[in-house]
């Protein structure tokens, strides 16, 4: 699937309000941002007997740089690690369509404190920390 539909959309919200978590981008900017931009988003859902249980949207940035943009999982299914399933289905796609870099975002919280657990979880998936730049136009 390329576009997340409204079902993805409250998946996603749901899980992140369950964890006290906000979303980034109301389902009105990901469904405007997925319709300029139709080829660059695409979505990963991992399921079980229909339902969903993880979901990760992910934004093509360049012509070799995929980006995690949102993920989250069902909390009743972590013992199964579902995002570490479709972790495995992005680097695969990315492997596919020569993409050089799978950029899995930062490890921060939505205060924009670090989230060592995060940091770990991602360490022992392969990744490799690096400086994130930031650019702001102030007016």
């Amino acid at each position: 699937m390329n576009t997340p539909s409204a079902q993805i959309y409250s998946f996603i919200y749901k899980c992140h309000t369950q964890k006290g978590y906000p979303l980034p981008v109301s389902q009105e900017e990901l469904a405007k941002l997925t319709q300029t931009f139709p080829n660059h988003f695409l979505t990963f859902t991992a399921s079980h007997k229909s339902v969903i249980v993880a979901v990760i949207i992910a934004v093509r940035v360049a012509p070799h740089v995929l980006y995690l943009f949102l993920s989250d999982y069902d909390n009743a299914y972590a013992a199964f690690s579902p995002i570490i399933l479709l972790t495995q289905c992005l680097y695969e796609h990315c492997q596919q369509e020569d993409c050089q870099i799978l950029d899995l975002g930062t490890s921060l919280d939505h205060l924009g404190n670090e989230k060592e657990s995060l940091s770990r979880f991602k360490r022992n998936l392969g990744a490799r920390e690096c400086m994130k730049i930031t650019y702001r136009c102030e007016i």
